[in-house]
C-alpha cells in the first residue's frame, strides 16, 4: 500500500479536478474508504487526500455533502485514532467561498459549523479568516463579522475591507444606521493604520459610500447619508486614494438614491461626470445609474458625451 499510496492521491486529485460530475465524487469516495480501511503505521491518510474527497463532491454539484464531509473528517481527526491528519485548510476555505455565495440560511450556518470546527486547529491563516469573514459580509451579518475579526490577534486590510463590505449589506437595520457604522469602521481602520500599517484603498472608501446607496428615506435620513457620503468621497481625494469607474459609479449612484430629481441632483451629478470623463473612468455602473435618471436629466447632462467616454475607454481596454 506504501508503493500505491501516491497512485490512489492521484486519483483522488484527478476526481477532484472533474466539475460537475457526481460518478467522479462517489469515485473519490470509494478510493478514500479503501485507503482509510488500509492504514498501517507507515502509512496514514494524508490531507491532500482528505481535501481531495471533499473538492470532488462540492464540485459535482453537492456543497451540502461535501460540508458533512468536511465536518465528518475534523471530528475523526479530533477524536483519534483512525485519522492523523484533517482535510487542509485550503479546502475549507473553498468550501467557505462556496457558501458565501448560496443565499441561505442554511449556507450560512454551515459555514459557521466549519469555521468552528476549524477554529481550534488553526492558528492563525489568512486565506480561511477571509474565507468565514466573506460569508458573514455577504449575508449582511456585520455585527457578527466585527465581533469576529477583532476576536483575531492580526486585522488585515483584507479583513476591514470585509468588514466595510458587509456593512454595506447589513440587514436589519436602518439606511442611516448602515452608513453611520461603516464610517465609523473606516475610522477605526484609519486610527489603527498608524500602528499595524493597514492602509484602507479605494475598495474600503466605496463601500462606505455605497452604504448609504440602498434605498431612499425620509428627508432628514436623505441628507444625512448624502452627507456622510460626501464626506468619504472627498477625503478619498484627499488621501490620493485611486477614483477608479467603480467609485465614480457608486457615488453617482448614492446622489441617484438621496436626492429628488432636479437640477440640484443634476449639478451634484455633472461634477462627478465631468471629472470621471476626463480621466477616462467612466464604466458600466456609472451607465446604469444614468439610465435611471429621468429624460429631461439626461438631456441637461448631455448624456452622448457620457456614452463617447464609456465607448473609448472600452475600446481602450480591448485594443
Amino acid at each position: 500500500l506504501k508503493l500505491q499510496s501516491s497512485a490512489y492521491e492521484n486519483i483522488l486529485r484527478v476526481c477532484a479536478n472533474v466539475h460537475g460530475s457526481p460518478m467522479a465524487a462517489n469515485y473519490s469516495e470509494r478510493v478514500l474508504n479503501h485507503m482509510l480501511q488500509n492504514q498501517t503505521e507507515d502509512f496514514c491518510v494524508s490531507s491532500g487526500s482528505l481535501s481531495s474527497c471533499v473538492l470532488a463532491i462540492d464540485r459535482s454539484g453537492d456543497t451540502w455533502r461535501a460540508h458533512q464531509k468536511l465536518l465528518k473528517f475534523v471530528s475523526m481527526y479530533k477524536n483519534g485514532p483512525v485519522l492523523r491528519n484533517f482535510p487542509h485548510p485550503a479546502c475549507a476555505t473553498s468550501l467557505l467561498n462556496k457558501l458565501a455565495h448560496i443565499m441561505h440560511p442554511a449556507a450560512l450556518q454551515q459555514a459557521r459549523e466549519v469555521q468552528q470546527a476549524y477554529g481550534d486547529l488553526l492558528d492563525f491563516n489568512v486565506e480561511f479568516l477571509k474565507g468565514y469573514m466573506n460569508v458573514l459580509a455577504r449575508h449582511g451579518m456585520a455585527r457578527e463579522a466585527e465581533d469576529f475579526m477583532k476576536s483575531q490577534k492580526e486585522r488585515s486590510a483584507a479583513l476591514w475591507n470585509l468588514l466595510l463590505f458587509g456593512w454595506s449589506r447589513a440587514r436589519t437595520i436602518s439606511q442611516c444606521e448602515r452608513i453611520v457604522e461603516a464610517r465609523r469602521c473606516l475610522d477605526e481602520m484609519i486610527s489603527e493604520s498608524v500602528e499595524n500599517g493597514v492602509e484602507p484603498d479605494s475598495f474600503s472608501y466605496c463601500s462606505v459610500i455605497n452604504s448609504a446607496a440602498i434605498f431612499k428615506g425620509t428627508a432628514d435620513q436623505n441628507e444625512l447619508c448624502r452627507n456622510l457620503a460626501a464626506q468619504t468621497y472627498g477625503e478619498a481625494k484627499r488621501r490620493n486614494i485611486t477614483i477608479d469607474h467603480v467609485m465614480y459609479g457608486t457615488y453617482v449612484k448614492t446622489l441617484r438614491f438621496t436626492m429628488d430629481s432636479g437640477p440640484e441632483r443634476v449639478e451634484a451629478i455633472r461634477d462627478v461626470l465631468d471629472e470621471a470623463i476626463s480621466r477616462g473612468q467612466v464604466g458600466r455602473l456609472m451607465m446604469k445609474e444614468l439610465s435611471r435618471l429621468t429624460r429631461d436629466e439626461l438631456n441637461q447632462l448631455e448624456v452622448k458625451n457620457v456614452v463617447a467616454a464609456y465607448e473609448g475607454r472600452n475600446n481602450h481596454h480591448k485594443s
